[in-house]
């Protein structure tokens, strides 16, 4: 509960930050030509590492937020399938657009606190959440009236799970004897492509 409370302060002194970081930017003599307007998307793709190879697990995302001319800073919900758990990233990003065109490249950062949720085929269960954070960069393109874009970046997330049971091999016979079980703390560093459309 101490870390959800610290994550729950860092989220709103991020949100506040960014959001006074947008009003400082903009020029006071140019006020009617900033244009604001509500963000929605929905993001899918995979999340890659060594084990997974070439194919990946899937990620999703959806994401509400605010643009202001280049910003746009909002929150954001998930899901992220892991080798040994899922977990539920609850995030606050901030991107910026490199140009006002529909077609752009931007920059992206993102932070929040993610839960773990247990597999049903899996041994392992769910423990505490953690701290996720990522950053990277992607492109926006506009097809018709609707707006696509993909992302590329680093994600990095800290959940814990707990074995069932775990087995330790005794020296004196080498028979096998079931332990209790002891959370284990995972540290997941992630490349991750997404594919989304806003709306």
């Amino acid at each position: 509960m101490e870390v959800f409370n610290r994550m729950r302060i860092v989220l709103i002194i991020t949100l506040f930050l960014g959001l006074s970081f947008i009003g400082a930017t903009q020029n006071t003599d140019s006020l009617e030509r900033v244009k604001v307007k509500w963000i929605n998307s929905a993001r899918m793709g995979m999340i890659f590492d060594s084990n997974s190879g070439v194919v990946g697990r899937l990620s999703t995302r959806y994401f509400t937020g605010v643009e202001v001319n280049k910003f746009i800073v909002g929150v954001g919900i998930g899901l992220d399938d892991y080798e040994q758990i899922i977990t539920a990233p609850m995030y606050i990003e901030l991107k910026y657009k490199l140009s006002n065109s529909a077609n752009t490249l931007f920059l992206y950062s993102q932070g929040g606190y993610s839960l773990p949720i247990q597999k049903r085929s899996n041994e392992h269960k769910a423990g505490n959440g953690g701290v996720n954070m990522g950053a990277g960069f992607g492109y926006q393109w506009k097809v018709g009236g609707v707006t696509l874009f993909c992302m590329n970046g680093i994600q990095l997330q800290r959940v814990s799970t707990i074995p069932d049971i775990y087995y330790d091999v005794f020296w004196y016979n080498d028979l096998v004897y079931p332990q209790s079980s002891t959370e284990v703390m995972r540290k997941m560093r992630r490349a991750v492509f997404l594919i989304g459309i806003n709306f």
